[in-house]
């Protein structure tokens, strides 16, 4: 979904719906599932940069809905840490994650809406305070966020046999803020995904 420019939230429904679009949850043919993936980020440059996500989902039926839940994990792998000299006053292990919790539920028989919401977590310097940047002290930024998805997916019976066209939209990362510093906030940056997928019969 990644190479073909994040279509995800509109292609079929699969157990990592709840990084693309929650709302496909209630389109899969089994009650609940879970899943695992690990990337071995960037291996030819570096050796331990890592990327762990877990996602699950459990569907009550048409009628109540259903829940998912998803958890990521990034290490930024070892880093050193200098001062205005360029000499290093220490080594630390940046990482950052992330916990969702979603909400989908069917309106339709063609159409099912989600909502979201988001913990995050970003440590960049593992209480190492000593920076470049005249002693400000930076310490560990968290904040909350909301998604909001709807997918809209329709059978088309053709001569060779059902195909389905669906339509994906989320807004994501709709927040809070994030801090690393005292007096020195940012937003987290918001998306809006809208994808078009048309499937044919094999």
């Amino acid at each position: 979904a990644a190479g073909m420019g994040d279509v995800g939230v509109s292609t079929d429904a699969d157990f990592n719906s709840q990084f693309w679009n929650p709302s496909k949850y209630a389109y899969m043919y089994s009650k609940g599932g879970i899943t695992a993936n690990y990337t071995p980020w960037l291996r030819k440059l570096v050796g331990d940069i890592d990327l762990a996500y877990l996602a699950g989902f459990y569907n009550f039926g048409d009628l109540g809905g259903g829940i998912g839940a998803s958890f990521t994990y990034f290490s930024m792998g070892d880093v050193s840490l200098t001062d205005g000299n360029n000499d290093i006053i220490g080594n630390v292990r940046p990482n950052e994650w992330a916990l969702d919790l979603s909400y989908f539920r069917k309106l339709h028989e063609y159409v099912s809406m989600s909502v979201a919401v988001r913990f995050l977590y970003s440590d960049l310097n593992n209480g190492m305070n000593a920076s470049t940047s005249g002693g400000v002290e930076y310490h560990a930024a968290w904040t909350m966020a909301a998604d909001i998805g709807l997918y809209y997916r329709q059978p088309i019976e053709l001569p060779m046999g059902t195909s389905h066209f669906a339509l994906g939209f989320t807004l994501k990362n709709l927040g809070g803020k994030m801090s690393y510093a005292p007096d020195r906030s940012n937003f987290i940056p918001a998306s809006m995904n809208i994808g078009v997928t048309y499937e044919l019969p094999c």
